[in-house]
C-alpha cells in the first residue's frame, strides 16, 4: 500500500515537473521572440533591403538507434540591416522519418514463459522547426554582384516533433518488464534549440541567388521523453539548396 502511494506520488511529481519545464520553455521562447521583434522594429526602418528564400532540404539523423532520412522544405524571410548582417526567420517542415530496433522484454516472474520476449519497435519521428536569428556574411555581402558569398547562421528556434512507436507483437507489461528504449504510443513534443550553420551563395542574375547550406539544431532544453528512443532527441544534419530573391 505504501509502495503504491509512493508510486502515485512520484508519478504526480514527474507530470508536474514536465509541465513546469514545458511552460518554462514557452515562457523563455516568448521573451526571446519579443526581444527579437523589439530589436527588429528599432532597425527595420533603416533596413534598405530584404529577401525571401525557399529551398529543398535533406535531413539525416546520425544518432545510433534513431538513424533515418527525411526530406523537407524551408521558407524564410530575411531583413538586411547592413550588407554584411541579416536577420532571418524561417519555417522548416519535413517528411516523417522511420527507423526500427530489435528489443526484448524480461519476465517479471520465474513461472512466466518464455522468460524473454523478443520484439521489434518500429518508430516514426516528424519534425517541424521554427527559427529566428542572424545570418552573417563572412565573405561577400547580401547584395554582392560579383564573386560568391560565404555566410554563417546563428539563431534559436522551436522544434516541434511528433514521435510514435509500435511493437511487432503485444507485450503484457504486467508480465514483462519492457526496456525503457521507446514505449508504445505517440506524443507531440517541443524542444528549444540553438541553430547553427554555414552556407554559400552565387548570383544567378537580377537579384536572384542560388544558395546551399549545412545546418544543425542543438537542444537548448534537455529533459527525457520515453517516446523518444533512449529518451533523447536525435542529432540531425540538414543539407539545403534553394533560391534567394533580393528586393532593393
Amino acid at each position: 500500500m505504501d509502495r503504491a502511494r509512493f508510486s502515485k506520488r512520484h508519478a504526480a511529481k514527474t507530470v508536474w515537473r514536465f509541465r513546469f519545464i514545458l511552460a518554462t520553455q514557452y515562457g523563455i521562447l516568448k521573451k526571446l521572440v519579443w526581444l527579437f521583434l523589439l530589436a527588429f522594429s528599432c532597425k527595420a526602418l533603416r533596413a534598405q533591403t530584404s529577401s525571401i528564400a525557399t529551398d529543398v532540404s535533406m535531413l539525416r539523423s546520425v544518432t545510433k538507434g534513431s538513424k533515418f532520412w527525411a526530406f523537407g522544405q524551408t521558407v524564410q524571410a530575411q531583413y538586411h540591416f547592413t550588407p554584411k548582417t541579416t536577420a532571418y526567420a524561417w519555417l522548416a517542415y519535413y517528411t516523417t522519418g522511420n527507423f526500427k530496433n530489435s528489443l526484448s522484454a524480461t519476465a517479471r516472474d520465474s513461472v512466466v514463459a518464455p522468460q524473454r520476449l523478443a520484439y521489434i519497435a518500429r518508430s516514426t519521428l516528424r519534425y517541424r522547426h521554427v527559427s529566428v536569428g542572424i545570418k552573417q556574411y563572412l565573405k561577400g555581402a547580401s547584395n554582392n554582384e560579383g564573386d560568391w558569398n560565404l555566410y554563417s547562421i546563428t539563431g534559436f528556434g522551436l522544434l516541434l516533433m511528433k514521435a510514435a512507436n509500435t511493437y511487432s507483437q503485444p507485450v503484457d507489461t504486467t508480465l514483462y518488464a519492457v526496456p525503457q528504449k521507446a514505449i508504445a504510443g505517440s506524443k507531440d513534443l517541443v524542444r528549444l534549440t540553438v541553430d547553427i550553420g554555414l552556407g554559400a551563395e552565387l548570383l544567378l542574375g537580377s537579384g536572384i541567388y542560388l544558395y546551399g547550406d549545412v545546418r544543425t539544431c542543438i537542444q537548448a532544453s534537455r529533459f527525457p521523453s520515453p517516446y523518444l528512443y533512449n529518451n533523447a532527441v536525435p542529432r540531425v544534419v540538414v543539407l539545403s539548396s534553394g533560391i534567394r530573391v533580393l528586393f532593393d
